[in-house]
């Protein structure tokens, strides 16, 4: 079944809108959100690939430059995308799914949502294990 014949067409509808997740429904999103990680380091990759050849071929300082700009571009890409999505980007990969009480959290490469943190914590150093109960309903369990 594709993504977008699983409920996923409903949420895109309600782009840039403010909303509240719930676990089952962060988890769902999750295929999109890797597949928006991936594209954007990809890019980021090749970005910092042509950097270091320029860099050791003594190329001008332009186009060093020009590589970083294109970083620049490829993360504020990939947050604009994530935040019309309905989610809070804070770097580093991690990305806050509003649950009304703070941030269910998710970490480039993780496989699902299995963390917590408040409004004002920083996801970086602060994220809670989620309880098995809110897991196994994530899973559809319940």
């Amino acid at each position: 079944m594709s993504a977008f014949n699983s409920g996923y067409t409903r949420m895109l509808i309600n782009i840039c809108k403010s909303r509240l997740f719930s676990i089952f429904d962060a988890n769902e999103m999750l295929p999109i959100i890797k597949r928006i990680f991936a594209k954007h380091e990809s890019n980021i990759a090749k970005a910092l690939a042509d950097q270091r050849f320029f860099i050791s071929t003594f190329a001008p300082q332009d186009r060093i430059n020009e590589c970083d700009r294109r970083v620049e571009r490829e993360l504020i890409q990939c947050a604009t995308k994530l935040t019309k999505l309905g989610l809070k980007t804070f770097g580093d990969g991690y990305v806050g799914f509003d649950n009304g009480y703070g941030y269910y959290s998710f970490r480039n490469g993780e496989q699902t949502v299995q963390y917590f943190h408040g409004y004002m914590i920083d996801p970086h150093v602060n994220r809670v294990k989620l309880p098995e109960r809110y897991l196994d309903e994530a899973k559809g369990v319940i």
